[in-house]
C-alpha cells in the first residue's frame, strides 16, 4: 500500500509511540504490583504513631534465660512443719492463697493436725533476710529453707505482717548470699512480660512467663486489697516467690490464684522506695509504723 508523504510522520509517531507505550505499560504493572503488595501487607493493620517512629509495634520477646540465671540463685524454697487447728467453717474466700487447708470431711472443732506446707521466697541482703508470703509461714513449728546451690538452712521468723501478707525470715549463719534486685511496680504497665519463678507442688526453681493482665485488682482479701494480676502460671508452691520484670527486678511476691479458672494469678505489688523501710518494720514488729507506712505509701 502507498502512504502518502503527509501520512508519513503520524506513521513515523505511531511507530515510536508504540515501545514507548510499552515501556510505560511495563512500569505501571510494576507499580501497580508493588502497591498491591504494599496494599496487601497493611490490610488490617493501620499503622501507629508509635509503629511508625520505633519500627515493630511488638518488639523481640526478652532473654529470660539469662535473666533466670542471674536471678534465679535468690529464689528459695520453704518447707514448713505447723500445727494447725481445724477450724469449724471452710473458708468463703473466691481465692486460693496456699495457706494450710483442712481436711475436707474431716472432724471440726478444737482438734489440731500436723501439716507440711511448701512455699517460696527471695533473699534482699546478706544479712541472710527472705521475704515470703505471712501465710507460708503461718503457725509454723520449724522453717527450712533450701538454696540453688543446695545449701539448707533452718530460718527464724523475723516478723509477720498479716495485714499485707508478708513474712520476713532470717538465715542464720548464712554468707555469700545471691541476692534479688528490687523493682517498682508503679513502673509496670498492663501487657509487660513477667516472669515467676517458685516452688510449685514440691517442684522446685521452676519459671514460667506471661504478661501483667491487669493492676490494682480486688480480690476480697482484707484491707489492703490490691494485687498485680498476671497469667504467668502460679501454683500452690509459689507463693513468696518473685514476679520479675523484663531486667530482672522484683516487682511483685506471688499469692494467689483463682482456683476456677486458668491463667488468673495475684501478686503483691512492691516498690523498691518504700519497702526497704517497710521490711524495716515488719523485722523490728514495730507494727504501728508497718500501717504507717502501708497508709502513706499505699503499700
Amino acid at each position: 500500500m502507498h502512504i502518502g508523504t503527509s501520512a508519513r510522520p503520524f506513521v513515523f509517531f505511531a511507530l515510536l509511540a508504540t515501545p514507548v507505550a510499552a515501556i510505560a505499560c511495563d512500569k505501571l504493572e510494576a507499580g501497580d504490583r508493588n502497591a498491591f503488595a504494599v496494599s496487601k501487607a497493611g490490610i488490617g493493620s493501620a499503622p501507629s504513631p508509635a509503629s511508625s517512629a520505633s519500627g515493630a509495634l511488638l518488639p523481640a520477646a526478652p532473654d529470660v534465660a539469662t535473666l533466670v540465671e542471674r536471678v534465679r540463685p535468690a529464689v528459695v524454697n520453704i518447707t514448713v512443719t505447723a500445727e494447725t487447728k481445724i477450724s469449724e467453717a471452710p473458708s468463703q474466700l473466691p481465692f486460693d492463697f496456699f495457706g494450710p487447708q483442712n481436711p475436707r470431711g474431716g472432724p471440726r472443732g478444737d482438734r489440731s493436725f500436723q501439716r507440711r506446707g511448701l512455699g517460696s521466697g527471695f533473699i534482699i541482703d546478706q544479712a541472710g533476710h527472705v521475704i515470703t508470703n505471712a501465710h507460708v509461714v503461718a503457725e509454723a513449728k520449724t522453717v527450712k529453707v533450701r538454696l540453688l546451690d543446695e545449701r539448707e538452712f533452718t530460718a527464724t521468723v523475723r516478723g509477720r505482717d498479716t495485714q499485707l501478707d508478708v513474712a520476713v525470715l532470717d538465715l542464720a549463719g548464712a554468707s555469700k548470699l545471691p541476692l534479688v534486685e528490687l523493682g517498682s511496680s508503679d513502673a509496670t504497665r498492663i501487657g509487660d512480660y513477667v516472669v515467676a519463678i517458685g516452688n510449685p507442688f514440691g517442684l522446685g526453681d521452676t519459671v514460667t512467663m506471661g504478661i501483667v493482665s491487669a493492676k490494682s485488682r480486688a480480690i476480697g482479701a482484707g484491707p489492703y486489697d490490691d494485687f498485680i494480676q498476671t497469667d504467668a502460671a502460679i501454683n500452690p508452691g509459689n507463693s513468696g516467690g518473685p514476679l520479675l520484670n523484663v531486667q530482672g527486678q522484683v516487682v511483685g511476691i506471688n499469692t494467689a490464684i483463682n482456683p476456677n479458672g486458668q491463667g488468673i494469678g495475684f501478686a503483691i505489688p512492691i516498690s523498691s522506695q518504700s519497702w526497704l523501710l517497710y521490711i524495716v518494720c515488719v523485722v523490728e514488729m514495730w507494727l504501728s509504723w508497718c500501717d504507717y507506712y502501708r497508709n502513706f505509701y499505699k503499700l
